[in-house]
Order: structure tokens, then C-alpha cells, then sequence
């Protein structure tokens, strides 16, 4: 007996903890942060509650209390009444029990876990789920009744964590199991073909399924604005996606600054063009974002006519810079009648007067007056103070730079000034593709006023005698 007892503590207690052993596991798998702490936060106190009290009530119940009540399991008892030692049938009883409670706890604790991860599946996953489970119950379901049929009520539990163990043990790789993202293939070969109705279907039924994904709510957007020509619908949904709780002030930016260009190209509608605007800066004020909308609203026309008038006579742009020996060169376009051109240029100038940080408006003007009124000076005047503002870009620079060589070059025919612009632009912004340009453009004309200059004169050697002359 007292070799028998130990070996039996042990198997029980090691019993106990591969039950615990599993549910951990399971715990552990199913933490999407922190996995260890996790399961010791979640298997400890379980644990507790559901091995260690219900132990410590079983082995109180059956030892009496101290004398307080009767033992409740009869080899107890026997042993109590006959005077004999009874610590040896407590002992059995009690590792028999520790057997039985571990076993419930561990098929219990794996089965609530498994049900509570399903319930929060896609319909989809959770039918697949059901087809895994199913099919482990038709596998295991005999072992388990053969265990229940041999041990009886006290193996019931064990038979469970068989029934158990393969279902509970695939759960977490449902849980986690990453989905695949939206395919909007489909839809977009569709809005190729001119089937915009079956498109918006085939978007609709993807974000039944991604009901958060910014880019497919911007694709349906888009195809209401551009194709329906439906800027109210258009505009619902962009303000529907940027209430979502999980889109990021970038992604609300991005889709408030498409809304506004729908409303200038599609709508003809600075207004509405304008609020979209100022919404980022009123839900995101003092960020960069606000402030780059803050800038976007001044270059925004003031009303319907002006957006018209400036669409109907826009300036037209120098060519870029080219490898060619015709860099340079402005581009080839009708000439704006002088009164439309001067007209023009007051309201730009007007313009200016009130927001006189605004780029596009002012470069707009600096090409009216060099390209349309021939004041090439103070086109340049214009352009030099965009080069002097702290915020311009090096690659803006580089183009206001080309932009006024151009200008040197092919209205006002003045070589001496481009070439001191190309070589302001090749030694400021030696990396930008018009100072790569400009230091072609330089040595050709370095090649031209090379070659227009007279061939040198010939050189004559001339003999000079220093010598007296003789006297006969």
C-alpha cells in the first residue's frame, strides 16, 4: 500500500496538470497579444474555481468534516465505523476525485472556449467551422463512448476532452486565420466594358464582406461621380466612409480632396468644392493636413464663372526642357486677345491682393503677363517672388527657373539673361531634370557663339636683320 500510494499521487497530479497543460495551450494559441500572460491571467484563476475549491470541497465532504457530518462516499465511512485507519480510502477517494473534477473542468473549459470564438466568425467560416467539427464527431465519437461504457460516470469527462480535443484545438487557426482581402478585378474589367450597373454589384457584394475597406468605398464613390454623374450619391457615400470609426485622418483627407475635385470637374461647383475643403480642416485643425486644405480653398475660383473663365482661357505652359536642340521653345498656341488677356490679369491680380500666397494663381499670372502680354519683366518680377517664398519645393524652383530661361530665350531673344538663368538653375539644382537639360542647352550655346566667331588671322613670320651694314 504505501508503494502504491505515491505512484497514484503522482499519476493524478500529473493527470491534473496535463488537463491544464491543454486548456492553457488552447488560451495561449487564441491570445492575439501577449499569449503568456494571457493564458496565466485566464488558466490560474479558471483553475482555481473550477480544480482547487471543488477538490478541497470533495476531499471536506468525505473525511466528514472533522465529525461534523458523515463521509459521503461509503469506503470512507466503512473504514470510520470499523475504527480502522481511514486515510487510505480517503486518499483513493480523493485522487479519484481530483481525476474526475480535472477532467470536467478541462472539457468544459475547452468547450465554452470553442463556442465563444465561433460565435464571432464570418457566416461563412462559422459553416466551414460546423463541417470540421462535424466531421471530428463522427471520428472520435466511439473512443469516447468506449471510455465512457468501460469507466462509467467517472471517465465521462475524460471521454468529453477526446470528443473535445481535435475540435478545441483547431479553433484558434479558425480564429485567427486571416481573411483575403476584396478582389475588385471583376468589377473594374466590368467598368471597362461600359456594365457600370453590373460593377457597382460586384463592388456592393465584396464590401458585404470587407464592410470596412477604404478603397472599395472610394471605388463606388467614383464610379457614382464619374460614370452616373450622381455627386449627391457620390458625396453621401464619401461622407458615410469617413464616419467609419476605423478610417484614419489620411484616408478622410484623401477622400474629402476627391469630393471637391468631383464638384469642380464634374459639378461646375467651387462651393461645394470649398466645404468638402474646409471639413478636414474642421475635423483635424492645426494639422498639416488642414493646412494643405487651408491652401487648396484659395486656389479654389469663387464662383461658377470664374472656375468657367479660367477653364476656357487657361495660360498656356511652356513646353518642358528637352534633349533636343529645340529646348526650350515655347509651345505653339492661339493668342489671347489683348483685352480678354488684360481683363484676365486684373481679376489675378485682384486675386493676389487678397491671398497673395497663392502659387497656382500667381504663377498663372506670371505666364500672362511674359507669354500673352509680352511684359516679360514682370513675369519674371512674378516668378522671382515664388522663388523667394521659404515653403517652395526644390523641384518647383528648378521648373520656375526653366520656365523664366524659356522665357529669355524664345520671347524676349536675350541669350546673356537665359544663359545667366541656366546657370543659376545647373548651380542650385544640379540633381532636377531641367538643370540636366540647361547643362546641354548651355553647351550648345557655348558651340553657337564658338563657331559665330571670325576664324583667327594667319600668323607672319617676319626676319629682321639687326646686323650694320657693311661699308665697301
Amino acid at each position: 500500500m504505501f508503494i502504491i500510494a505515491p505512484m497514484m499521487i503522482v499519476t493524478m497530479l500529473l493527470l491534473a496538470a496535463v488537463f491544464m497543460a491543454a486548456v492553457g495551450s488552447i488560451v495561449y494559441r487564441l491570445a492575439p497579444a501577449e499569449p503568456w500572460r494571457t493564458a496565466c491571467r485566464y488558466v490560474l484563476p479558471a483553475a482555481v474555481k473550477g480544480l482547487v475549491f471543488p477538490f478541497l470541497l470533495w476531499v471536506g465532504f468525505n473525511c466528514g468534516f472533522l465529525g461534523l457530518i458523515q463521509p459521503l462516499m461509503p469506503a470512507v465511512q466503512e473504514a470510520q465505523n470499523a475504527r480502522e485507519s481511514w486515510l487510505w480510502p480517503l486518499l483513493v477517494v480523493s485522487l479519484a476525485g481530483m481525476f474526475a473534477i480535472g477532467s470536467y473542468w478541462a472539457a468544459g473549459t475547452l468547450g465554452s472556449l470553442a463556442w465563444q470564438t465561433v460565435r464571432g466568425l464570418s457566416p461563412e467560416t462559422r459553416a466551414f467551422f460546423r463541417g470540421y467539427c462535424i466531421t471530428w464527431a463522427c471520428v472520435m465519437i466511439l473512443p469516447a463512448l468506449m471510455t465512457f461504457w468501460l469507466g462509467g460516470w467517472m471517465t465521462l469527462g475524460l471521454a468529453l476532452m477526446l470528443l473535445l480535443m481535435p475540435i478545441a484545438g483547431y479553433t484558434p487557426s479558425v480564429a485567427k486565420k486571416s481573411e483575403l482581402p476584396p478582389m475588385y478585378a471583376r468589377a473594374i474589367a466590368k467598368m471597362k466594358f461600359g456594365k457600370y450597373t453590373e460593377a457597382e454589384w460586384e463592388i456592393i457584394h465584396q464590401l458585404e464582406r470587407h464592410q470596412n475597406d477604404f478603397s472599395g468605398w472610394m471605388m463606388l464613390a467614383k464610379l457614382y461621380a464619374e460614370e452616373y454623374h450622381d455627386l449627391p450619391e457620390a458625396e453621401q457615400t464619401v461622407l458615410e466612409i469617413c464616419n467609419q470609426p476605423n478610417v484614419t485622418n489620411s484616408d478622410v483627407a484623401v477622400a474629402l480632396h476627391k469630393l471637391a475635385d468631383w464638384h469642380l470637374q464634374i459639378g461646375d461647383d467651387p462651393d461645394a468644392a470649398r466645404r468638402a475643403l474646409w471639413a478636414i480642416c474642421h475635423r483635424m485643425p492645426g494639422t498639416h493636413l488642414a493646412h494643405m486644405a487651408e491652401v487648396r480653398v484659395r486656389s479654389v475660383p469663387r464662383s461658377r464663372e470664374e472656375l468657367l473663365e479660367q477653364r476656357e482661357h487657361r495660360p498656356i505652359a511652356l513646353s518642358p526642357l528637352s534633349d533636343t536642340a529645340q529646348s526650350l521653345t515655347v509651345a505653339q498656341h492661339e493668342t489671347m486677345p489683348r483685352e480678354r488677356a488684360t481683363a484676365l490679369a486684373q481679376q489675378l491680380t485682384a486675386r493676389l491682393q487678397a491671398q497673395p500666397e497663392d502659387v497656382a494663381t500667381r504663377t498663372k499670372l506670371a505666364r500672362l503677363l511674359a507669354e500673352e502680354l509680352d511684359q516679360i519683366t514682370a513675369g519674371v518680377e512674378q516668378m522671382r517672388w515664388l522663388l523667394r517664398m521659404p515653403e517652395a519645393t526644390p523641384a518647383q524652383r528648378a521648373s520656375w527657373l526653366g520656365l523664366i530661361a524659356g522665357w529669355h530665350l524664345q520671347i524676349a531673344r536675350n541669350r546673356k539673361a537665359a544663359q545667366w538663368v541656366l546657370e543659376e538653375l545647373v548651380r542650385d539644382y544640379p540633381d532636377s531634370p531641367e538643370a540636366k537639360f540647361g547643362v546641354r542647352r548651355l553647351k550648345e550655346m557655348a558651340e553657337a557663339d564658338a563657331a559665330s566667331q571670325p576664324p583667327p588671322l594667319p600668323k607672319v613670320r617676319i626676319r629682321v636683320n639687326l646686323e650694320p651694314p657693311t661699308q665697301d
